[in-house]
């Protein structure tokens, strides 16, 4: 067939998704001389040409092949499809959609900027598999399930899971974890699907049937919000914990407060745990922090190792000894946690300042490069040659196009200054809190 949208569906039945071949062919054979196998090797180098360089105007190009095509295949027809996409409105919209993307300077650059941006949330969110696994499997038992259970492992030996059965509220939840739905499947029958197991670790290939479970999954983000949004309102969690600290001599208390920056609308800007150690006698209410920052960023880190590692429980008596005093040390920590939270707020708001400025300036350079290429567009589209040709329909197009630049210059102008400013406006602080969240006590093995 002449059609170019045919040529492209009779390679797709060969070049299927389940084709075992590594690589396709697809063979066309013509005659040199006949003026239909010169068209036919003309529009295969059209349309490789638009799957490789048009991108998004290719679409609009092979509508135009086709139709040069319906009338059948003429002496001039090569020519014809030879001189598509060198017209005016090809050109229009190659110099519009041009932009920045041969810049490679540029690119690289983005990519080195999105690398350490890559590695510094990794060192901000420190989120260990085995980390991940506790967050869910306390969820899963304050939502009333059972624990998950180990069900084998992946191809590369990573270990996978099972989930616990769950009420009717999570159905939509689990949804994103059960095999796909049919096309004739009833709902209530694919529902009827156990959930396909989970692990916590990348998978090596996309036929594991089993599903990764991360921070930005359905699943793990209703359990986080149960923390975010309910935190302690709904009574079952302990603001103290006391553990058994093996390698300590001194009594260490750590208090927690959240310290949240809001902007406008009451969106979050800005959220992080505020913890300020000190060490306790045992026996008075009465504490200082540590003045020294090293020692100080210590003792948290120490304790915060010792709460991951799964550490022992205080025996009943030091139990009610710590609980008896733990709203006297939260009270004796909190002037010093308001004071460690507003130093920490200066520097957030200077960090979401910079950020601001930092989006702001590189949407003024978009908008510096847009505006560079509607004046470049729009001097091609003025050279006296495109006026000369005789299709009344291209230039009544030409004219088209010239007044939507001038309407977009103009928008660019206006959007200068608004944009930035708009994005500047989303990192203004309105409003700045500190909510407690909790004690812990690192009580020494040998005191005990």
């Amino acid at each position: 067939p002449w059609n170019p949208a045919r040529l492209e569906q009779r390679n797709g039945r060969i070049d299927r998704t389940l084709q075992p071949a590594a690589e396709v062919r697809c063979h066309y054979f013509v005659y040199p001389q006949r003026t239909e196998d010169q068209v036919l090797v003309t529009v295969m180098r059209k349309i490789a040409t638009v799957q490789r360089e048009l991108g998004s105007q290719g679409a609009v190009l092979l509508d135009r092949l086709e139709r040069t095509l319906e009338t059948g295949i003429q002496p001039a027809t090569r020519a014809k499809v030879e001189a598509l996409g060198a017209d005016g409105k090809t050109s229009t919209a190659s110099a519009e959609l041009a932009g920045p993307d041969d810049d490679l300077e540029a690119i690289r650059a983005e990519v080195e900027r999105a690398g350490r941006r890559l590695d510094a949330s990794r060192r901000g969110f420190e989120v260990e598999p085995s980390s991940l696994r506790g967050v869910v499997e306390v969820g899963l038992g304050l939502a009333g399930a059972g624990p998950i259970a180990e069900a084998g492992a992946t191809s590369d030996g990573r270990p996978m899971f099972t989930l616990p059965a769950l009420d009717r509220s999570w159905d939509v939840t689990l949804d994103s974890l059960r095999p796909p739905r049919g096309p004739k499947e009833e709902l209530w029958e694919w529902r009827r699907k156990a959930p396909r197991p989970v692990t916590f670790h990348p998978l090596a290939t996309l036929s594991e049937g089993a599903e990764q479970l991360h921070l930005a999954h359905p699943l793990v983000r209703r359990i986080l919000d149960r923390f975010l949004a309910q935190g302690f309102g709904a009574h079952d969690l302990s603001r103290v914990t006391a553990v058994v600290a093996p390698d300590e001599s001194v009594v260490r208390v750590i208090a927690y407060g959240r310290l949240t920056l809001f902007g406008r609308g009451a969106a979050r800007l800005h959220d992080q745990l505020v913890p300020i150690a000190a060490a306790w006698s045992g026996e008075a209410s009465l504490v200082q922090p540590y003045r020294d920052k090293a020692t100080s960023a210590a003792a948290i880190g120490k304790t915060e190792r010792l709460l991951a590692a799964g550490p022992r429980a205080l025996n009943a008596t030091l139990q009610k000894r710590v609980r008896d005093h733990a709203d006297a040390l939260f009270r004796a920590l909190w002037a010093p946690l308001q004071a460690e939270a507003d130093a920490l707020a200066v520097d957030a708001r200077l960090g979401l300042a910079e950020r601001a400025r930092r989006e702001a300036d590189e949407l003024r350079g978009l908008l510096a490069r847009q505006r560079l290429a509607i004046d470049k567009a729009e001097a091609r589209l003025r050279q006296s040659d495109l006026f000369d040709l005789p299709d009344k329909d291209q230039k009544r197009q030409v004219d088209l196009d010239l007044k939507h630049l001038e309407r977009r210059r103009a928008a660019s102008a206006r959007e200068l200054v608004s944009e930035p400013a708009a994005i500047s406006a989303l990192y203004d602080v309105v409003m700045t809190r500190l909510t407690p969240v909790g004690l812990v006590v690192a009580w020494p093995e040998s005191m005990t």
